[in-house]
C-alpha cells in the first residue's frame, strides 16, 4: 500500500498537533511527532505489511485451488485445467509462472508451494498428485480440501471484519479523549495556565499518547495474527 507512509505521516502530525494544543509547549508536540513516527516506521508498517502480504496470498491461493479444481473437473486433464486457471490469476503470480515456463505443469504446482505456504495447498498439491498417479473423480477426492479451504477462507474474512470494526471502535474512543483534552484546555483556561507550565503536566501529556501508540500495536499484534496455517511463513 504506496499509501500507508503518508498516513503514518499524517497521524504523527495529527497527535503532535494535539499534543501541542493540550501542553501549549512546541516541544511537546516535536516528541509527540517524533515518537509517533519512529514507532509506525519501525513496527507498524511491517507488521502491517506482513499482514496485507499474507492475506493477498491466502486470498489468490483460495481463488487458485478452487479455479484449479473446478476446471480440472471440467478438462479432465492437469494442463487444460492449467491453462483454464492462469487467465484469472494475478499478474503477480503470472510473471512467476512465466519465470518457470520450461517446468511441466505438475512441476510447477509443486514449485508455487514457495508462492503459497498455506497448509491448505500443500493439501492441494497432494490431491492434484493422487488424480494424476490414480485417476478418479477430483470433485470426490478434493472434498475435505474445498471444506477446509472454504472454511478458512470464511474465517479470514470474519476476522477481518472484527478487526475493522474494533479499529473503528478504538478510533472513536481515542478521538473523543483527545478531543476531551483539547476542550477542556481552552474551556478551563486559567486552570491551564497553571498546570501547564509544570514538569509533571507535560510528561502525562507525552505518557497518554505514549499508551496510545502502546494500545495501537497491542490492537494490531491481535488482529494481524491470525490461526491459518502456513500464516507467520513468510509469504512475501
Amino acid at each position: 500500500m504506496k499509501k500507508a507512509p503518508f498516513v503514518y505521516i499524517m497521524i504523527s502530525l495529527l497527535f503532535g498537533i494535539v499534543g501541542y494544543l493540550a501542553s501549549n509547549n512546541l516541544i511537546i508536540g516535536g516528541i509527540i511527532i517524533l515518537l509517533s513516527i519512529t514507532y509506525f516506521f519501525l513496527f507498524f508498517m511491517k507488521r502491517f505489511n506482513n499482514y496485507r502480504v499474507s492475506t493477498t496470498r491466502f486470498k489468490s491461493c483460495y481463488q487458485f485451488i478452487n479455479s484449479f479444481i473446478i476446471s480440472l473437473s471440467i478438462k479432465s486433464t492437469i494442463p487444460g485445467a492449467f491453462e483454464s486457471t492462469m487467465i484469472s490469476v494475478e499478474d503477480e503470480l503470472k510473471e512467476e509462472i512465466d519465470g518457470i515456463a520450461h517446468l511441466s505443469d505438475m512441476e510447477k504446482l509443486v514449485y508455487l508451494k514457495q508462492h503459497y505456504r498455506f497448509h491448505i495447498y500443500e493439501l492441494f498439491v497432494n490431491v492434484i498428485t493422487l488424480y494424476e498417479d490414480r485417476g478418479g473423480n477430483i470433485l470426490d477426492m478434493a472434498n475435505f480440501l474445498i471444506s477446509e479451504s472454504q472454511s478458512q477462507h470464511e474465517y479470514l474474512i470474519k476476522c477481518e471484519s472484527m478487526a475493522l470494526r474494533k479499529w473503528v471502535e478504538f478510533g472513536i474512543l481515542w478521538f473523543l479523549s483527545l478531543a476531551i483534552m483539547i476542550i477542556l484546555r481552552f474551556a478551563l483556561s486559567q486552570f491551564f495556565d497553571l498546570v501547564s507550565k509544570q514538569m509533571l503536566y507535560k510528561i502525562t501529556i507525552v505518557a497518554i499518547f505514549a499508551l496510545v501508540l502502546v494500545s495501537i500495536d497491542i490492537l494490531s499484534r491481535k488482529a494481524f495474527d491470525l490461526e491459518v496455517k502456513g500464516w507467520g511463513d513468510k509469504n512475501e
